[in-house]
């Protein structure tokens, strides 16, 4: 019989193949729930969503609106009253205690703060305490949108250690990206999920938010990152990056309340996110600063409430008070570390493009298994943080995956001869297109048809 001719191929053919290639190259679920694809991992359900009547708590924010106009700042240096905050009442109209003196220095916290004030710290006596937290769950639940603001004190209890003076400052872990994330880091990261916290400027470097389960999407490390290539840890004589910056900006003209902890608010550029929101309480317009901390501050008397006592502390007796769960806490029966929380497939179909933007329209998989071979994403702060190993990493020099770190839950990336860490949850956050760029790109993406 006669040969049937083929038909001739059409020139998308080519292409198609090549995506059906990368689609199944990258044959993983990207569907799968975070606790889900831990390998071994015993489940454990997520603390119920709480049940807020958003009328009455709208009505309760107006109240604070109004009694935030009316009342006055007070001197932090003088003034007993700046103990405990702007609004800080205690349920029976007594007069509250002032906290006790737990460790005591002549010291000031930092080289630049002012002269009156010392790095010795403070505790609140319990009756006192157990009001503030009471206090501190109304503005939250009242608040239409809560940022935190956090620095190195944060991270002390993980065993990082901190620059400023005081009783914890000293010492710190070997090894200070394998830090696991602490109660408070725990708490915040369910506030998130509860959405009763909405945004994270952080000073810190440690990732130890997103290790507590916190969305990459909602943080800004204004300073940089160790769990981020495209964002280093920026040197004082360098610059931020643009989108943070802005971002930050943002955050601070707009925010109703702002959770503080473990800063000493000695000037920061991206301490306006306190300042400003403090100053629009003063014109009931904002709720305001809450500032958790055993050290006094310069902004105490600003503060609509103020918390002296551990981060720790405070966000153990916040769970409690809004009736969370142990879970609430990063209590997890059988997870030793936060690596175990994320499943050992390190590649993912995500919704961006070649580039590493975020797309509606392609898809590409992206590779972060060893051998992988990636640059650093458009979206890059290389240059303004001004790090002297970094000087020859260009958007161009190709880098390689080394392999996953469980330690310190990141992969590794040997790039420029340097060793560089993404964290493990970017591949969660990428799959659910969480930001508009990636830190990393593989050099061969193909893109596919989403």
């Amino acid at each position: 019989g006669r040969a049937i001719p083929r038909a001739a191929a059409s020139p998308e053919a080519p292409k198609a193949r090549a995506e059906r290639r990368a689609a199944s190259a990258c044959s993983v679920s990207a569907t799968q729930p975070r606790q889900a694809r831990g390998a071994g991992v015993p489940q454990a359900e997520p603390e119920p969503l709480l049940v807020i009547d958003r009328e009455a708590e709208a009505a309760r924010r107006l109240w604070f609106l109004e009694s935030l106009k009316k009342a006055p700042t007070f001197d932090r240096a003088e003034d007993p009253r700046a103990f405990h905050g702007r609004l800080f009442r205690m349920p029976d109209d007594s007069e509250p205690a002032e906290p006790k003196v737990t460790w005591k220095s002549d010291k000031k916290p930092r080289q630049n703060s002012p002269d009156w004030l010392t790095a010795s710290e403070y505790a609140d006596v319990p009756q006192v305490f157990q009001a503030k937290v009471a206090m501190l769950a109304v503005l939250l639940t009242a608040s239409r949108h809560t940022l935190a603001y956090t620095g190195a004190g944060l991270s002390v209890a993980a065993g990082i250690g901190m620059a400023a003076v005081g009783s914890s400052a000293q010492g710190g872990m070997g090894v200070a990206t394998a830090g696991e994330p602490t109660l408070a880091h725990c708490m915040l990261a369910e506030l998130n999920r509860q959405n009763l916290l909405h945004g994270w400027v952080q000073q810190n470097h440690d990732g130890l938010p997103q290790k507590a389960g916190y969305r990459q999407e909602d943080i800004n490390e204004i300073h940089g990152s160790w769990f981020d290539p495209s964002n280093p840890v920026v040197k004082y004589s360098g610059s931020l990056r643009g989108d943070l910056f802005d971002d930050m900006e943002m955050q601070a003209d707009s925010s109703d309340l702002v959770l503080v902890l473990g800063t000493s608010l000695t000037g920061l550029n991206a301490d306006q996110c306190v300042t400003k929101t403090a100053e629009r309480s003063r014109h009931g317009s904002a709720l305001g600063s809450v500032i958790i901390s055993p050290q006094r501050t310069a902004q105490d008397g600003r503060a609509v409430l103020r918390i002296f006592a551990k981060a720790d502390d405070v966000m153990a007796a916040l769970a409690a008070e809004l009736r969370l769960g142990p879970g609430a806490l990063g209590r997890r029966q059988g997870v030793l570390r936060s690596a175990d929380l994320y499943s050992k497939q390190m590649k993912a179909l995500v919704p961006y493009d070649a580039n590493g933007v975020r797309s509606q329209t392609v898809k590409t998989c992206w590779d972060l298994s060893k051998g992988a071979k990636v640059r650093i994403g458009a979206n890059s702060n290389i240059r303004g943080a001004r790090q002297p190993q970094d000087k020859d990493i260009t958007s161009s020099t190709v880098g390689t995956v080394t392999g996953r770190d469980d330690k310190t839950c990141s992969v590794v990336i040997n790039i420029g001869s340097v060793n560089k860490r993404l964290g493990l949850w970017w591949l969660e956050t990428a799959m659910r297109g969480g930001v508009t760029a990636l830190p990393v790109v593989n050099v061969d993406a193909q893109e596919i048809k989403a």
